[in-house]
Order: structure tokens, then sequence, then C-alpha cells
């Protein structure tokens, strides 16, 4: 590629240190020999870490703010680096990057969800203004198909409905860095707390009350709760459930302390309800459990439950079936050798298929094509 290639990341949502974004893209471009710059909004400074210079905008003030303001500041300040080609990762930013890459601008969009499935979750956005915007959403889909130098998706879903607006779409599954997980000691598995663990946001779509749920009828057994609640009104519920007692809450966690928490737990939780998008996603969650030694209970999507028949890894149950988590819990809590065994096939499977550096290679050869 002779001199060295200048990639920007720009972010307005996600945090510095976001996994998919710094740890395992703009960290893994660094340490291959890219100048990389990440653009974030969030207040704390700028640094350089890992060999990424990471520049602040400041923090927005509010939603608004967020969508106007800092995002034409993220545009202007990533344009004013002039890199060779520009990442988004958020979908509020897309809009104000139309016209430089009109002009030229190598520009490509990391596409981390489906939008048109995510509007219909957002607590905050009525129904019905949710199906005004999905026309919109979709004619934003097929700009940004058509606009930009090339697409990035985390599902097989995804990357073919983008494949019927543009061939340039390239799937980055969102598997783990094995290497995070890679030193925990399995060998004290059967004498741990009977603890199970859930990491990431926590909503009621995403399990926590049927986690709390199936506590109920497992009082010996602890949650390690680790990420932050979608809001203050569900928090407050959480915390005047029966099973409360149960949990230990760790609020959110780095890289580092997921992987502690991990060696302090029997088995990963994620029990996500069907929400017409969750289905076809690939939780990463699942497979840093996975990579943890960690047996797995899951809701029985056929995407993953093809990934647990595959690895022999864990169980899968209806999604908001408390009773059926609380069974599936407490038959890895009495066989702890069957749940050890479950543990070791998955972190074999993540090892030999489901890791970050053979989704990293499909990236890199993306920027290699778009840069020659």
């Amino acid at each position: 590629m002779g001199s060295v290639k200048h990639i920007c990341h720009v972010t307005t949502v996600h945090a510095r240190y976001d996994t998919r974004v710094f740890v395992k893209q703009c960290a893994s471009l660094a340490k291959a020999g890219f100048k990389v710059t990440l653009v974030v909004a969030d207040g704390k400074g700028d640094e350089v870490c890992q060999g990424v210079e990471i520049r602040d905008i400041g923090k927005p003030t509010g939603r608004f703010a967020r969508i106007t303001k800092m995002a034409v500041l993220a545009k202007n300040t990533a344009l004013s680096l002039k890199a060779d080609i520009y990442q988004l990762h958020d979908p509020e930013l897309t809009p104000y990057f139309f016209i430089p890459a009109l002009r030229g601008r190598k520009v490509v969009f990391d596409i981390h969800e489906d939008l048109q499935g995510q509007i219909f979750r957002k607590y905050w956005l009525p129904k019905w203004a949710a199906y005004l915007l999905l026309p919109f959403v979709k004619v934003w889909e097929w700009l940004c198909a058509r606009l930009f130098e090339a697409l990035i998706s985390v599902t097989p879903k995804l990357v073919n409905r983008y494949l019927t607006y543009t061939e340039n779409v390239t799937e980055v599954r969102n598997y783990p860095l094995a290497s995070e997980f890679s030193s925990a000691d399995l060998s004290d598995y059967c004498q741990r707390p009977k603890s199970i663990f859930y990491v990431g946001g926590i909503t009621l779509d995403r399990g926590i009350k049927t986690m709390l749920d199936a506590l109920q009828r497992l009082p010996d057994v602890r949650l390690n709760l680790a990420g932050r609640f979608s809001n203050g009104e569900l928090e407050g519920f959480c915390q005047s459930h029966p099973s409360w007692a149960q949990v230990d809450y760790h609020g959110w966690c780095s890289r580092d302390d997921v992987a502690a928490l991990a060696q302090k737990s029997r088995i990963g939780i994620v029990v996500l309800s069907a929400t017409g998008d969750y289905e076809d996603a690939l939780p990463v969650k699942m497979f840093e459990y996975m990579a943890s030694g960690l047996p797995v209970i899951c809701s029985d999507f056929p995407l993953w439950k093809s990934i647990v028949d595959e690895a022999q890894c864990g169980f899968y149950i209806a999604p908001e079936n408390a009773k059926a988590l609380a069974d599936k819990i407490q038959t890895l809590m009495s066989e702890e050798d069957t749940a050890k065994s479950m543990g070791d096939n998955g972190r074999r499977a993540v090892s030999e298929k489901f890791e970050w550096h053979v989704e990293f290679n499909e990236l890199k050869a993306l920027y290699e094509r778009l840069l020659n």
C-alpha cells in the first residue's frame, strides 16, 4: 500500500473503549500498521491508547445536541484529519457524510444493528411514530448503500438486505478476542460460588425480568449483573423485585472486569426476547461466555440453537420462560461435570471458529481493496 494509510473511525454514541469500535477494530488496525484516529464525544479529553489517537470533541448535552451540533463537529473534526478512509459507527452521523462522499471522500458505514427493527424497541418512541419512520429508514438505507464506498455489517440477515442495494457489503461478525479470556483458570470451576453471569445492556427485552423471576425459584443462586440499565424506571423495578437481594450489581465494567467476573461465575445467560431482530443477531456476550469456559443458556432462536448444538456448549429455552431458565440453571449447578464439559466445548469452539482475528482479516481485506 506504500505509505502508511490513515483510517479515521467516528462515533458520538459509543464509549471510547467500546469493544467493537476500539478494542477490536481500532486497536487491531493500529497493530496491523495503519495510522488510526478515533473521534469520540465523551468530554474525557484527547489521548493515545494502544497506538490509536483518540480525539475528543466534548460531551453532548442531550440527544438532540448529539445528533445535530455534535454530529457536525464530529464530521468537521474527522474531515480536518484528511484521512484515507472514514468509518462511521452511528446512523445519525451518516447524513452529514453524504456530501463528503459525493465529493470523493472514502466513507464506510459499519452497521451495528438492524435500525428497521430497532426503532420499534426504543422505549421513548411511540409505536405509531416508528411505523411512520419506517419508510424514511428504508430510504436512508438506500442512500447509505448508494453513496458510501462500502458497508460493513455483523449478521447474514443485514448483509443480505444491503446486498439488494449494493454489492459493496462486507460481513464482519462481532466475535470475541479470545486472548482477553485465554488466561481464565477453570481448575476451580466446581469450587466457584453458585453464580450465574449476565453482561450487557439491561432492558426488559434482554431478559432481566426473566432472570430475576428465575432466581426466585433458586434461593441459593446469585446473579453477577454487569451493565447499565436502559432507564431509571427499570432500575427501580428491578431493585424492588423480591430476588434483587440475590443480585451482585457491578454496573458498567471494563474488559478486564468482565473477564474477572466470568471466573467468579458458573453459567453465562443470554435469554433475549423475540423482537424481530435479536433472532438473527450474533450476541457477542454468548461467545464471550464460551471463551471464558462457561456453559451458556440462551434463547431458542434457530441461529443460536445451531451454534449451541454444534459446539455442545449449553442449553436453550423459550424466551421469557423463567421456569425453564431456572430448571436449566439447576441442572448445570447440580451436574458439575456436565457443566464443565460444556464450558470446555464452548471455549474450544471459540478458539477454532468464533474468534475476532478471523473477522479482522475480512475488515483488513476490505480496507486494502478500497485503498488500492
